[in-house]
């Protein structure tokens, strides 16, 4: 196998053709036309990231009438504890209703009742912002308005390193998983855009790829962005997700709203669309409380259908056949739930790159959306909100940038990428373990030392291993062919993962968010000293993560 280097010139890069990625490059051309737009892509973009068929709602957003971004921000703050800025994510909630108008605009589907209003539906505790959507083909729609956009699409193709000189963004580096052609690509911006560490932890099955988040997505943002300088926040968040057991597919947000309980061992109703609340549910399933089931035999056949309808087509079409197969009905039998494993994500969490309200980061030229980012909770509309203002904001930026000629200066740093690459495929086509034998055994080190209940002992070792690990990696795991060997660069991005996580996690010396990061050896919540943001930035070269405590933002009219 050999790396064949090539060399494009954009002036905006987005790095990821998910949502947020997808609706980057659309308000890229759309408010600039005479700008360059390639979309950098590890899958294919019509079926890439999270999202990658339809969508069932939209789970934040501001229904005039209903509720107000206040509304919205004092219920983010209530669910990340206080850790939180106000301005980023007023800026969401403002902005969220701008975004639903506009899917709508696109031939989305928002279902209304008798009067006309959308349905929305409160999900969890602290207020009614989830907005009920039936489009089975969101991302499809999103690829051809890319597509129709005149935007580049590199498909297939994995970002391995971004260029900075002198604290600014200028270009990128991928790598073609199937031929192995490196590509150069210089570009006046980058928008960040390639989802959270879904690959972080493992699953109860054993099985690598059975994540509830997009399995390609291994923390790549999270470690490109450190590597380049950006600042990094909340990876001691190291959340757990409640969904049906082994599958690992949503559930409980389709069917609750529509009826369904949750009930115990013993039958007691634990939770109906009344008192909806996952994060009870993840701490009584983290104290060992369970099992619980989903209950749906008390609902009239109507309402099994329409939870069927959207589960079968929008959500996930292949969960018809797994219920075959194990031979189980919704109306009639119980279903088992069960904690997923651990990731480090920005959408359902708390973890990923320090943004503000503009979507920059601190490099200059770098922006980020969606999962990658550390806009607490943000689901799809804040991979929609985001995914638009960073293009907003990369365009202005463009504005006052130089023409962009291409920059004989960066040939040093594309040759030097171009040098490891080659280097560390030379090795690893010699070595004995396969590399999916090596990232079982990074992430069941994860699962053993760097997850809840944690101390001061179990993160140190734990940290010990996954950087003895990191050195391993190359004289170990084995590729030989151009995909095998983007798994070798997604066993790095996990190790990078794995190290900020546990660094922050020794970092803040309490225990906040429940069982999400619950020291044994500081049990108690301590706002006096730790409401606060812990920042991880890369050091003097990429082994070393520097650490900062950062205030956090409040708003005037808090």
């Amino acid at each position: 196998m050999k790396l064949q280097p090539e060399t494009i010139i954009t002036d905006v890069l987005i790095i990821g053709g998910g949502c947020a990625g997808s609706m980057a490059a659309i308000k890229v051309k759309e408010a600039a036309p005479e700008l360059k737009v390639c979309v950098m892509e590890k899958g294919h973009i019509k079926r890439s990231g999270s999202v990658t068929m339809g969508m069932d709602a939209l789970n934040v957003v501001v229904v005039p009438g209903i509720s107000t971004p206040m509304d919205y921000v004092r219920a983010v703050r209530e669910k990340t504890w206080g850790i939180m800025d106000f301005l980023p994510n007023y800026t969401l909630a403002q902005r969220s209703f701008e975004i639903l108008k506009l899917l709508e605009e696109w031939g989305v589907f928002f279902p209304k009742d008798g009067e006309g209003n959308y349905k929305v539906a409160q999900v969890d505790d602290g207020g009614k912002f989830c907005v009920c959507m039936d489009e089975p083909d969101l991302k499809p729609m999103l690829e051809k308005k890319v597509r129709e956009a005149g935007v580049a699409v590199l498909n297939k193709t994995m970002a391995t390193r971004l260029v900075v000189q002198e604290g600014k963004v200028l270009g990128a580096v991928g790598l073609h998983l199937l031929d192995g052609r490196v590509v150069f690509c210089q570009a006046k911006s980058i928008i960040l855009a390639n989802g959270s560490a879904a690959r972080f932890g493992l699953p109860n099955t054993g099985y690598l790829y059975g994540t509830y988040d997009f399995p390609g997505n291994a923390g790549d943002g999270f470690a490109l962005a450190f590597r380049a300088g950006a600042r990094i926040t909340g990876m001691e968040y190291t959340l757990k997700y409640v969904l049906v057991k082994d599958l690992n597919m949503p559930l409980i947000y389709i069917v609750i709203p529509r009826g369904g309980q949750i009930i115990n061992d013993a039958g007691e109703v634990i939770i109906d669309q009344h008192n909806l609340s996952v994060f009870r549910l993840r701490e009584a399933l983290e104290n060992g409380q369970g099992p619980f089931f989903l209950k749906t035999d008390h609902l009239p056949k109507e309402r099994i259908m329409e939870m069927e309808s959207i589960l079968f087509s929008t959500e996930r079409p292949m969960q018809r056949r797994y219920w075959e197969l194990k031979g189980m009905k919704l109306g009639r039998d119980l279903i088992e739930l069960d904690l997923t494993e651990a990731q480090l994500c920005g959408g359902h969490g708390m973890s990923g790159i320090v943004i503000n309200e503009k979507a920059e980061t601190n490099v200059q030229g770098l922006f980020a959306a969606g999962d990658v980012s550390s806009i607490p909770m943000q689901h799809l509309t804040g991979a929609l909100v985001y995914g638009q203002i960073a293009a907003e904001s990369a365009v202005r930026y463009c504005a006052g940038q130089k023409a962009n000629r291409f920059n004989r200066a960066l040939e040093s740093s594309f040759n030097q990428e171009l040098q490891r690459l080659g280097s560390l495929l030379n090795t690893v086509q010699g070595n004995k373990i396969p590399v999916s034998a090596f990232e079982y055994k990074v992430r069941r080190i994860i699962n053993e030392y760097l997850l809840s209940p944690k101390n001061a002992s179990y993160l140190s070792k734990g940290l010990e291993l996954i950087s003895a690990l990191s050195e391993q990696l190359s004289h170990l795991a084995r590729a030989n062919t151009y995909h095998e060997f983007s798994k070798i660069l997604e066993a790095e991005f996990i190790l990078d993962c794995a190290r900020m996580s546990a660094v922050a996690s020794l970092t803040r010396q309490e225990s906040r968010w429940g069982k999400i990061h619950y020291r044994t050896d500081y049990p108690q919540r301590d706002d006096a000293n730790w409401l606060k943001h812990i920042d991880l930035q890369k050091g003097s070269d990429d082994a070393e993560i520097m650490v900062s405590l950062r205030e956090i933002q409040r708003g005037e009219m808090e």
